[in-house]
């Protein structure tokens, strides 16, 4: 190889590094989550839970947080495993969908602000893992 061809690969084996440091973080962090929405050590679930959500579903906040907790689960397996591009995609649009909860209750803007920063992390996650599979193996088979 030249220095050219390893200057390459060493960046690749970064963006690899990289990808490899957003899948654990968001699946494990999905997985760890959701498993808490059974638990309730890490918060109080039901605090963040708007009115108008319950206003919405048929039926009250412990089993809707099951069913979220199950999501959020599922999410985390997903990137954990053999769909992370999907399950980020997944995790985007429901962290956005966590955000507009609480932006209806009219406060907690500081998560709505963190919320917001985590869904475009996983679209770049996602975007990344497009990368990561379609040529950074490149490197790897040749070196």
């Amino acid at each position: 190889m030249n220095d050219q061809t390893t200057h390459k690969c060493a960046g690749k084996e970064k963006l690899h590094t990289i990808w490899w440091m957003l899948k654990v973080t968001y699946g494990g962090a999905a997985l760890v989550l959701g498993l808490d929405k059974f638990l309730d050590l890490i918060a109080f679930w039901p605090l963040f839970v708007s009115p108008i959500v319950t206003a919405i579903v048929p039926f009250s906040i412990p089993p809707l947080l099951k069913i979220v907790g199950s999501t959020e689960i599922f999410v985390g397996l997903l990137i954990l495993t053999w769909w992370p591009r999907f399950g980020a995609y997944l995790l985007a649009a429901w962290i956005l969908f966590v955000a507009i909860n609480l932006a209806s209750m009219g406060q907690y803007y500081d998560l709505i602000a963190r919320d917001l920063v985590i869904a475009v992390g996983a679209i770049a996650f996602a975007m990344l893992t497009d990368v990561i599979k379609s040529d950074c193996y490149e490197c790897r088979a040749s070196s």
